[in-house]
């Protein structure tokens, strides 16, 4: 009978005085508020074929350092005022990771088959930390081999720093082909990291959707870093994190296809490496403003740098592979210890487009803008704004090109003439015509920030151009390969007439062809294409219909997830037209192939 009682136990714990024990084992059911807190004396475990489920204002106290393993289903469902809280009932020892008490071991989610109903709402994650058993410990404060949708929850006082390769507060890794990981409206803040405080780690693909979280003051590794996946980061704030050695607030390392996407990142510091770091794959940067970041080491060499962007390639791998698109982003009053305040290209192709650059800076050895290094370089510059720029050597130049391939460098507004503003030490094959750049004292913004300081908040100013910019109507709209989006960084619709200079453009609030377009669209992505159109729904279980130029329907697809990719190998180029709709909602969109 008293092996009957024991487990008994580990399944399901005991109650005693308002609170429930749980000495460790296999645990499923449900947790209520009730029967909080519970106290956790073991490692436990949601075996497969199994679900727990913790409701709102349960907290679960971790008595030592272990972990909670889950193999089957776990929802934890809190709400705003009663989150669910997972957290250590002692501290002590938890700043030094090598003692082995002071905090628990985090959650871990292991492999599921696609549809598992796990998430995480409103939860508290606190605690954590890596421990003395290196690799064989489980990630900080999160870890999924599996699709999991997590909201509202925040991730802090979590430390995972013993080991250096595997420190990460949160780590979302090798999960099923079309399972997506998606992180909203959370907070990550606190942690003490080696090397992030997000980490998204997929080698087979899927998809991660990181939106509208906060991610600041993480100290020692990544804000984020997304390795061998295709990663959305939209509309997230990341901010006043200090990152080590070449970590950086975003790091985004041989992914395919990914978006950096209308993001504020500021305020970050970083040792070798700039704010936004990326290194092989594709990745477009797109309507972000990236301002106020600096780098500090001014000696860690030729393949580091840069105080807001850093883009490389990896030399390991196939050049044709690695190829990025900054465009509509402002790009301000970031600085460099060494070079390429604004950014730094370290043997990559890039296309620069539709960007403002105001007041970055560096200290020694290069331009303040750009330092391009690699003979394998491709570097094309058009409709930027480049103004207030300053490096603190004697050479007058705002961007340095090492070397290179090819160099294009057309319709910029800056403040002095090419050969003034440009320096080859090897000369690049210049294409197209640089006598279309434009010169002057003034772009004619309307509130920038005043001074090169890493210290002038540009989160505050207002780089919109003015009415009698120059900027206006003078940019150039052979914009191919570009894939310049349909919305400013603003949220305004471009000119149809002629494009402008910069990151914003000129507004015209009675353009009838503006107010026509202020609906939602799709996101449609790339857009000009020539192999896939990826699209992004308002909610999933809605239906498309593509319909080609002549009206004629091409396709039908039913019940989609909120993200899409749509083959493209069985049609011609040409415009498309894609209704999207569900329960009478209704938007259509459409996307060029070329």
């Amino acid at each position: 009978m008293k092996n009957v009682v024991t487990i008994v136990f580990l399944l399901w714990g005991f109650s005693l005085s308002g609170q429930t024990i749980v000495p460790g084992g296999y645990v499923q059911g449900n947790w209520t508020q009730a029967n909080s807190p519970y106290l956790i004396q073991g490692s436990i475990t949601v075996n497969y074929g199994q679900s727990l489920k913790i409701n709102p204002g349960v907290e679960v106290i971790f008595q030592g350092l272990f972990p909670l393993y889950v193999y089957g289903v776990l929802v934890a469902d809190g709400t705003a005022a009663q989150p669910v809280v997972f957290r250590a009932q002692d501290t002590t020892g938890w700043h030094n990771d090598a003692l082995p008490s002071g905090g628990w071991r985090g959650i871990h989610y292991d492999y599921a088959p696609a549809g598992d109903s796990s998430r995480l709402n409103y939860c508290y994650i606190q605690d954590t930390k890596h421990g003395v058993m290196g690799n064989a410990s489980i990630a900080g404060g999160l870890r999924a081999y599996r699709g999991l949708h997590v909201s509202n929850c925040k991730f802090f006082h979590n430390q995972s720093t013993q080991n250096q390769s595997n420190g990460v507060i949160i780590n979302v890794s090798t999960f099923a082909p079309g399972q997506k990981f998606e992180m909203d409206h959370c907070e990550i803040f606190d942690n003490a990291t080696r090397v992030a405080a997000i980490m998204t780690d997929n080698y087979t693909g899927g998809n991660m959707h990181i939106h509208h979280n906060k991610i600041y003051q993480n100290t020692g590794g990544c804000g984020l870093w997304a390795i061998w996946c295709r990663l959305l980061l939209e509309e997230n704030e990341i901010y006043n994190n200090t990152s080590t050695i070449d970590g950086s607030a975003v790091k985004v390392s041989v992914s395919k296809d990914s978006k950096i996407f209308r993001n504020k990142i500021h305020h970050n510091t970083c040792e070798t490496i700039g704010a936004v770091h990326c290194t092989a794959g594709k990745v477009d940067i797109d309507a972000n403003l990236i301002c106020n970041n600096q780098h500090t080491s001014g000696f860690c060499g030729a393949t580091d740098g840069g105080g807001g962007i850093h883009v490389a390639h990896n030399d390991n791998g196939d050049f044709d592979s690695t190829f990025y698109i900054v465009r509509n982003n402002v790009i301000a009053n970031n600085y460099s210890s060494l070079a390429g305040g604004g950014i730094y290209v370290y043997n990559a192709r890039v296309k620069i487009m539709n960007n403002h650059f105001v007041r970055n800076s560096s200290a020694a050895g290069s331009a303040a803008v750009m330092r391009c290094i690699g003979n394998q370089s491709e570097l094309e510059f058009q409709n930027n704004l480049f103004y207030g720029n300053q490096n603190f050597i004697a050479s007058p130049a705002c961007i340095e090109v090492f070397e290179a391939a090819y160099l294009k460098f057309a319709y910029n507004w800056m403040e002095t003439y090419y050969t003034q503003f440009v320096s080859e030490s090897v000369p690049a094959d210049v294409y197209g015509d640089t006598t279309n750049n434009l010169s002057g004292s003034s772009p004619g913004m309307i509130n920038p920030t005043n001074t090169v300081s890493v210290n002038d908040d540009a989160t505050l100013a207002n780089f919109d151009i003015a009415g009698n910019s120059p900027c206006i109507n003078t940019g150039n709209n052979d914009t191919t390969g570009c894939y310049v989006t349909p919305l400013d960084f603003a949220g305004n619709n471009r000119m149809v007439v002629r494009m402008d200079i910069g990151a914003y453009e000129f507004r015209y609030s009675e353009n009838i062809e503006n107010e026509l377009n202020q609906k939602p669209t799709l996101g449609l992505y790339p857009n000009p294409t020539r192999d896939f159109v990826t699209m992004t729904f308002p909610e999933s279980g809605g239906g498309i219909v593509l319909i080609n130029a002549d009206g004629r329907s091409l396709l039908t697809k039913d019940s989609l997830p909120f993200d899409y990719t749509l083959s493209l190998k069985d049609f011609t180029r040409g415009v498309y037209f894609i209704i999207w709709s569900k329960d009478g909602k209704q938007i259509t969109d459409k996307f060029v192939m070329d």
